[in-house]
């Protein structure tokens, strides 16, 4: 039987877990909709060629942020999930 005491829960980090949830969620709709293709939804919003300024910006701004995130999100998943790994893992 095990007689360590619990360790309180590190709530950060599940914050932390539902940010990245939010953001994956983010980066799927951003595929959709951010218009750099390779996706097997095309929105009519992409189809035609937007002329307002709004609108190019909007598209543009997914792009560069969704792009970020793409880089880093599932490594620092993974890293998140690796810290606990050993403690459960022994």
């Amino acid at each position: 039987m095990n007689t360590e005491p619990k360790r309180p829960r590190l709530l950060f980090l599940d914050n932390l877990k539902f940010l990245f949830a939010v953001l994956v969620i983010f980066t799927h709709i951003r595929v959709s909709y951010g218009g750099e293709g390779s996706w097997y939804y095309i929105s009519a919003l992409n189809e035609s060629n937007p002329s307002d300024t709004f609108t190019i910006i909007f598209f543009n701004m997914i792009a560069g942020f969704g792009g970020i995130f793409q880089a880093s999100l599932m490594g620092l998943f993974f890293l998140m999930g690796a810290y606990f790994t050993p403690k459960s893992f022994d």
